[in-house]
Formats: structure tokens, sequence, C-alpha cells
């Protein structure tokens, strides 16, 4: 009797596990000495991260921080279940290739049954046609004769009545030893028919296992593709966290160097501040000896005095 079934799984595919990455902390250390070589980084993409004081960037960096070990610990206790469901669905997998096997070779074990059934019932058929009279069927007759003799032994009846059974009890087992070698067919039919029934009877528990079994098999992949697929939203997640990270470490170097510069400005502006003004104060001091000179040629002028190379040079730089 052929049975319809359900497609089982025979294979189910592999998850690739996760990469196990080094801690937030042992990344950052490495971020943070290649920070001063870091490239511009806009903000454009981060609007909220404008306007925040060096303290507040600080705080959110942290807590950023602790959000990477929360998805650190989540990725490797994922990675533990995805392995662990992989090992139970291979083992309900295993189990149902087995279990195929073994109804694989009791179906053949059937056929085979079933072929030697037909061979014998072409005999009986072959029995039946060189048959004298009505037909019998051998264990039809066995089956009489096995009622008949209980029914003697177990009841209570009349003398009359148990010579009458005995009588009719004689004369089938009289046909039935005539019958000879038909009863042997018959009997080796009816033998192979429950054999055969048997072994299909198996079969089909065999096949309701394999159902069962392949269906663990597929709840546990399915189980194993969940934690994959959590693995892979938990990285896309730290990826992010570690941009924006990136980004406030930007942000507070970028304050870092602005701090650093300002007195370096301030003291350079100072210093040329003072500059100018002793150029200027050197200025008006020659300028003031010069009006005190220019005054004192002026006066030998007036006396009619002879004046010197010095004081022709005094006279000319007014003229200038």
């Amino acid at each position: 009797m052929a049975e319809k079934e359900k497609n089982e799984q025979e294979s189910t595919p592999e998850v690739v596990e996760s990469n196990v990455v080094e801690t937030p902390v042992e990344e950052t250390k490495k971020e943070e000495k290649t920070e001063e070589s870091s490239p511009e980084i806009s903000l454009d993409k981060y609007p909220e991260l404008q306007g925040k004081t060096p303290e507040e960037l600080n705080n959110e960096k942290e807590a950023y921080f602790e959000r990477l070990k929360e998805i650190e610990e989540k990725i490797t206790k994922n990675i533990s279940l995805v392995q662990e469901k992989k090992e139970k669905r291979n083992d309900f997998t295993k189990k149902v290739r087995e279990l195929k096997d073994e109804r694989d070779l009791k179906k053949k074990d059937i056929q085979d049954l079933i072929e030697k059934a037909k061979e014998l019932n072409k005999e009986k058929k072959e029995i039946l046609k060189k048959a004298k009279g009505p037909r019998v069927n051998p264990e039809e007759l066995k089956r009489k004769v096995e009622r008949l003799e209980t029914s003697i032994e177990t009841s209570v009846m009349t003398f009359k009545k148990e010579q009458e059974m005995m009588k009719t009890l004689n004369n089938l087992k009289k046909q039935y030893k005539e019958l000879g070698s038909s009863s042997q067919v018959f009997s080796e039919t009816s033998k192979l028919s429950k054999e055969i029934d048997g072994l299909k009877s198996k079969n089909k528990g065999l096949h309701s296992k394999i159902q069962d079994l392949a269906q663990s098999s597929q709840d546990e992949h399915n189980e194993m593709l969940k934690f994959s697929t959590e693995i892979d939203t938990l990285k896309d997640e730290k990826k992010k966290i570690y941009d924006k990270i990136t980004v406030i470490k930007a942000i507070l170097s970028k304050n870092k160097g602005d701090i650093k510069r300002q007195p370096r400005e301030k003291k350079k502006k100072s210093a040329e501040k003072i500059k100018k003004e002793r150029a200027e104060q050197k200025k008006k001091k020659i300028e003031k000896t010069l009006e005190g000179k220019q005054k004192e040629v002026e006066d030998k002028l007036m006396r009619g005095e002879k004046l010197t190379t010095e004081d022709l040079l005094v006279l000319q730089s007014r003229s200038d």
C-alpha cells in the first residue's frame, strides 16, 4: 500500500558564525594612538552632537562604551546559542537519515514479500482449478476445525450432540488432509500477508517518527537563523556606535586643539603689541631728541655761530 509522505528536511543551510572582535576598550586605545592623524569628519550626519559641551560629549561617549560592552556580551551569547542550535539540528537530521535508511530497507523487504506472495497466489489459483467439487479454502477449513474442537472441549452438551459434532469434526479433518499441499500454500500465503501488514505498520510508525524529527530539526534551524540574524543586527548597531564615538572624539580633539592655540595666539598678539608700542616710543624719543637739536641749531644761526657737520645734518632732516 503506497503512502504519501511529506517533504522532510534532508539538510539545512549552514550559518556562518560571527567572528569575535576586539573589545571596545582595546579598539578605543588603538583609535586614540592614531587620533591626531584622523581625517576631518562632517557633523552633518550628527546634528544632535552640535552645540554640546565637552562634558556632555564625554558623558555621551562613556554611555556608548557601556552599550558596546552590552552588545559584545550579547553577540558572544548568541554565537554560543547558534552553535548549540546547530548541533541539535544536526543530531535530529542525522536521526532522520538513519530512520529513512531503515524505512527504505523495510520497503525493500515488503516489496520482496509481495513478489513472493504473488507467486504463491498463482500457485494457489492453479491448485483450486485442479480441485474437484466445490472450491474450499484450506485455511478457512482449518479455522472451522479449530473452532469445532474448542466448542467440543468447552461446551456442555448431550452425548448424542457430542457424537454428531465429532462426526462433523472428523469429516472436516479428512477434507483438510485431502487438500494436502494446497493447505500449505494457503497457509504460507496467509503468513506472508500478515508479515507484509506487520512491516507496513512498522514503516508507518517510522514515517511518523521521521516527520516529528524533521520538524524538530527545522525548529532548531529556525532558532539558529533567528540568533544569527540578531548577531548581524547587533553588529550593525555596533558599527553605528563606533562611528558616533569617532565623531565625538574628533570634536573633543578639535576643541582641545582650539584651547591650546588660544594662549599661543594671545601671547603672539601681546608680543606684537609690545613691539609696536616700543617702536612708537622709540620713534617719539628720536623725534623729541631731533626737535631739541633743531632748536639748538636755530639758536646758533640766530647768534651767527659756525655750524658743524652734525648741525647741517639736523637742518637737512628737518627739511626732509
